[in-house]
């Protein structure tokens, strides 16, 4: 896997969730002016909140993923540099 390419969806879904994130304070903050609010316009910030958590928790498992791929790179690198090392060093 590229991890780049991996970085660049957890950056745009990143970019997103905050956005929703931002969207949803803007919401909540109205909510909290508004003096009667319909049971209709709760369960739709409800569901609002729902969708918000499941993309971070999606978010967070991309972001991990992508993590773990460059530690897997970073390892492999210091590897290398150690065999290069130990060659230049033997000749």
């Amino acid at each position: 896997m590229n991890p780049l390419s991996g970085r660049s969806t957890a950056d745009a879904r990143k970019a997103l969730f905050e956005e929703l994130l931002w969207e949803h304070r803007s919401l909540a903050e109205a909510h909290s002016k508004c003096q009667a609010i319909p049971e209709a316009s709760i369960e739709a910030l409800k569901a609002q909140i729902a969708t918000l958590q499941a993309e971070k928790k999606q978010l967070l498992r991309d972001h991990q993923k992508a993590l773990e791929a460059q530690k897997e790179i970073s390892r492999e690198l210091k590897d290398q540099a150690i065999r290069a090392g130990v060659r230049h060093a033997r000749s």
